[in-house]
């Protein structure tokens, strides 16, 4: 059975893994970053005083999401904007400090996947339950590398996907046999036929 907090569809999941291929975790310049709320934060900084206090004397525990946007590229002083933690980076501004960490999207986002990256925020550090994590989600993980190391070898390919991404070997099968059966890759034709999965 499915844990509430995992109420996800298929397509939510696979959205879910291509966010967090291109996720990394770094210590950001604060002044690179773009605050969407920073001046109604300002105007309202009581709101701010226990997350304050909090990262005063313990340090910021949860990073702040930044994605390189269509406003970013077109701006000289900022690099990122905030989609997730405007109040964290407020805050850390306002003591001072000079970095904050983050979760960095390294790629121009729409803004429809910034609603996608703000309503998956929650999901993007923890493991999805196995019974969400079918072959489509799978190949949605490895494609990229199948199509890159593919030769005409099935065994071969997959003892590599698997290797590269860390996926179970038996998993990286199943997905290249789903992408072979709808039609996203070619078949095999000269060795090590599918059946055998």
């Amino acid at each position: 059975m499915k844990r509430k907090e995992f109420d996800l569809n298929e397509n939510q999941v696979i959205d879910i893994f291509k966010l967090r291929q291109i996720i990394r975790y770094e210590d950001v310049d604060t002044s690179e970053c773009f605050n969407p709320d920073f001046e109604n934060l300002s105007k309202n900084s009581e709101d701010t005083n226990e997350l304050k206090a909090s990262v005063n004397q313990i340090g910021l525990l949860q990073p702040i999401i930044l994605a390189k946007t269509e406003f970013t590229e077109n701006h000289k002083f900022f690099n990122w904007e905030i989609i997730s933690g405007m109040k964290r980076h407020f805050v850390c501004k306002e003591l001072n400090l000079k970095t904050i960490f983050s979760m960095k999207v390294d790629t121009i986002l729409s803004r429809n996947d910034i609603k996608k990256l703000k309503l998956y925020e929650s999901y993007i550090n923890y493991k999805i339950p196995s019974d969400l994590i079918t072959p489509k989600v799978v190949w949605f993980s490895i494609g990229k590398v199948y199509e890159s190391q593919r030769s005409d070898n099935f065994s071969k390919d997959a003892k590599i996907c698997s290797e590269i991404t860390g996926i179970p070997l038996p998993i990286v099968r199943q997905a290249i046999k789903y992408a072979i059966d709808s039609k996203i890759v070619e078949k095999y034709t000269n060795s090590s036929p599918i059946e055998k999965i």
